[in-house]
């Protein structure tokens, strides 16, 4: 019998050495890309540029180096659109999306005229000036102590990267051999669409986090990538024998015979699976006797995302964040930017729902137009509060919001509800955006559906009350488990304590399910515990009716679903609520999912 052909994520080297030179290092990292990646490394070591100088210049020479800024950003313009073809051509619109956003933010006339304006009143020349206005926005977004964020920095370095070399007459080669594994301290989305010319097996980093465009990229590329590596590159060579393992978050270099062997056997095995997955694409996620059906969507942070999410077999939006909106530019958007980017999104996922949440900014994400620092920002101003306290930018939010509408099935989410109060305020604030539309005679879906994240224990607590404010429910459990547990899930010191299947996570959980159900809303979770394969049953036992994932989730959700009885799941949900550890839940799941 032959060997099944290989999933688009599985990847392997035409040749790979028999044994290895050196004993065997395994360096934990993050999963970029899902996949196994079994072959030959090569070392990227881009030209690094150095820090811009001071450069003084004569009144006499200012317009000249304006002239110079104008033809580096007609130079990067032209080259981020060379590679948005490449990337429509290989991954249609979805992608090259990436590229028109970082095409927005260098033609963006806030930043542009900042620093024109600087070169004149400072006369000195444009490299400093460059460097420094967007590396101040840059680092703030690093400094902020949330990934997603720190992502978001990173895209406005690479744009300031490009201005950069332009103004410098540099060139960043992206060539490499090809069938290679790319290791690299970093990636820009650019490279990776170039080095994709080159058919790479896979990418290992050093840096870089599962929501930026690289992870995103590689995704839809269908080529493994591990990041968040640290020491890959001062590790392995151009040459070596190495190993990414795309679903445990792992680079293995030289490995021995039989970890290759053994990961040549997961590889066939996964491409089994990964085509009795494809096989339920087109089926819903109703339980094995049919009693049950579940509804799968994704959460999305960007409008190319829909792609991915097309290919999961997505059912539509369960979360599309729209604070990227915000911090690609460093100031809050325009109603027409922001009408613009929603239209296109509803129109694109049509006829399926979208649910869309209102800016979820505070303390630990950067607010350039708020001159304000706070001591513990998780516990501070954030999310609805800053939207009820600034009703300015949440008039105009919700506007652009239900301008979209016309063009689809949209729903309008508020994020860190704590109680009756602001869900209130946050539902008259969407009355007045109503009625300002209709005197201004603008058409909108007047049934928009709304509902709330519970994510705050007050609001979970009061959820019965909660429930008959609002028309759908959504649980974020990261927020929530760090709340609940009162641990901080960005503090790498104690992670071990970050215990989403925590019995208390459990039991409030199924109190915020039963008190949707009782009042006649449906009730969605879109955190990372909706992902967990481990939670999927009692998940279902509890009766939530929809999970919100990442794209590449759906299909082995819908695998579990469909592979389970509904009173299989309510008996295990009982047991594992009965447990008083975390230890216990766990063995408990594990037992009853091994056996799906």
């Amino acid at each position: 019998m032959s060997s099944p052909a290989a999933s688009p994520t599985e990847s392997t080297a035409p040749t790979v050495a028999a044994a290895p030179l050196r004993a065997e290092i395994v360096i934990e990292g993050l999963v970029g890309a899902p996949g196994i990646a079994i072959g030959v490394a090569y070392h990227f070591r881009p030209e690094q540029l150095a820090s811009a100088t001071v450069r003084p210049l004569l009144s006499s020479e200012v317009p000249t180096e304006l002239a110079r800024l104008d033809e580096a950003l007609d130079k990067a313009e032209h080259e981020l659109r060379k590679i948005a073809s490449i990337t429509l051509q290989k991954l249609g619109d979805g992608g090259a999306e990436i590229f028109e956003a970082q095409i927005l933010m260098l033609r963006d006339p806030y930043l542009v005229n900042a620093i024109r304006d600087r070169i004149v009143a400072e006369q000195i020349a444009a490299d400093s000036v460059v460097e420094a206005e967007i590396s101040r926005y840059q680092h703030l977004l690093e400094l902020a102590g949330d990934d997603y964020l720190a992502e978001r920095g990173a895209d406005m370095a690479d744009v300031r990267d490009r201005i950069l070399r332009n103004l410098r007459q540099g060139k960043r080669t992206s060539q490499i051999e090809p069938n290679r594994i790319v290791i690299a301290a970093d990636l820009s989305p650019a490279d990776v669409i170039l080095f994709s010319r080159r058919d790479p097996l896979g990418f290992a980093l050093d840096f870089g986090g599962v929501t930026g465009h690289t992870a995103i990229l590689t995704r839809s590329l269908g080529l493994p990538s591990v990041l968040g590596l640290h020491r890959v590159t001062s590790m392995v060579e151009s040459g070596d024998p190495v190993i990414v393992d795309g679903y445990r978050g792992r680079l293995i270099a030289f490995p021995t015979a039989e970890t290759t062997a053994s990961y040549e056997r997961e590889r066939e095995a996964r491409a089994q699976t990964t085509a009795r997955l494809d096989e339920l694409h087109d089926l819903p996620a109703v339980t094995s006797d049919g009693k049950r059906r579940i509804h799968l969507v994704s959460n999305l942070e960007f409008v190319e995302e829909l792609d991915a999410m097309a290919a999961g077999g997505g059912e539509g939006v369960g979360l599309f964040r729209t604070e990227h909106l915000f911090l690609a530019q460093g100031r809050f958007p325009s109603e027409e930017e922001q009408t613009a980017t929603y239209r296109a999104l509803l129109s694109r996922a049509a006829p399926l729902p979208v649910t869309i949440r209102t800016f979820d900014l505070g303390g630990d994400k950067v607010l350039p137009e708020i001159s304000y620092t706070e001591a513990n920002p998780f516990l501070g101003w954030r999310g609805i509060r800053i939207l009820i306290d600034r009703p300015e930018l949440f008039h105009t939010q919700l506007r652009a919001i239900l301008r979209a509408s016309v063009e689809g099935k949209a729903k309008i989410m508020f994020p860190m509800i704590g109680g009756l109060e602001e869900a209130r305020a946050a539902r008259a604030a969407l009355v007045r955006a109503q009625d300002s539309l209709r005197e201004d005679g603008i058409p909108f879906d007047p049934t928009v559906p709304i509902g709330v994240m519970i994510e705050v224990p007050s609001a979970a607590l009061m959820a019965d009350e909660l429930a008959r404010e609002v028309d759908f429910f959504s649980i974020g459990t990261n927020d929530l488990v760090q709340y609940l547990l009162a641990v901080d899930r960005t503090n790498d010191i104690i992670t071990s304590y970050y215990q989403p299947l925590h019995p208390a996570v459990l039991r409030t959980v199924r109190h915020i399910i039963r008190s949707g159900h009782e009042a006649g809303i449906p009730v969605a979770m879109c955190g990372e515990l909706a992902a967990t394969p481990l939670a999927t049953i009692p998940l279902v036992g509890l009766g939530l009716d929809e999970f919100s994932v990442v794209s590449p989730a759906l299909a082995n959700i819908k695998r579990i679903i469909r592979s389970t009885t509904l009173a299989d799941a309510e008996r295990v949900a009982a047991e594992a609520l009965a447990l008083p550890t975390v230890e216990a839940v766990v063995a408990c799941l594990t037992h009853y999912h091994a056996a799906l």
